[in-house]
């Protein structure tokens, strides 16, 4: 199994089209990867928030090349604000399994070596949103003893 922390916002710089402040008075635009954001964008900032993905990922990234693979996805949340789980996976998901075919860590993000993801909630967190990413190598790992360690594990933590 390897890990990767994913962001659920991008840093825009010029593009400030389709994107949202942080703060009142703050002037650093970010791309909300969220579903509802992507689909009202253009084409080109959609690759542009993708490019930006990528190079935030980029410094991070040192994951091994594996066969087929399972992702869990666990959204950790800044404050209690409710979210939908899933509009913020699907975008995270679309833009990292991009950059795992670009790193050839599969070579393609089709069915035949992406079986499958997994979204959960994983609680309240500090700092700026954040998706851990677990990569299960279908091959090596116990991929349905790992998913149900994870659930129980979300399920446990929210309600201590």
């Amino acid at each position: 199994m390897q890990e990767i922390l994913l962001p659920t916002k991008v840093d825009m710089g010029k593009y400030k089209r389709a994107t949202t402040k942080h703060k009142i008075g703050d002037s650093k635009k970010s791309y909300i990867l969220n579903l509802n954001v992507f689909r009202n964008s253009s084409s080109f900032h959609i690759k542009a928030a993708d490019v930006k993905f990528r190079d935030k990922i980029q410094k991070h990234f040192c994951l091994s090349k594996v066969n087929t693979l399972v992702i869990v996805y666990v959204l950790y949340v800044k404050g209690n604000r409710k979210k939908d789980l899933n509009n913020v996976i699907s975008i995270v998901d679309k833009f990292f399994a991009d950059l795992l075919v670009e790193n050839n860590i599969i070579p393609d993000d089709n069915y035949e070596y992406y079986k499958g993801t997994v979204s959960l909630y994983g609680g309240k967190c500090e700092g700026d949103d954040y998706v851990h990413a677990y990569i299960l190598d279908t091959t090596k790992d116990n991929v349905p003893e790992i998913v149900a360690n994870l659930i129980k594990e979300t399920i446990c933590k929210k309600q201590k």
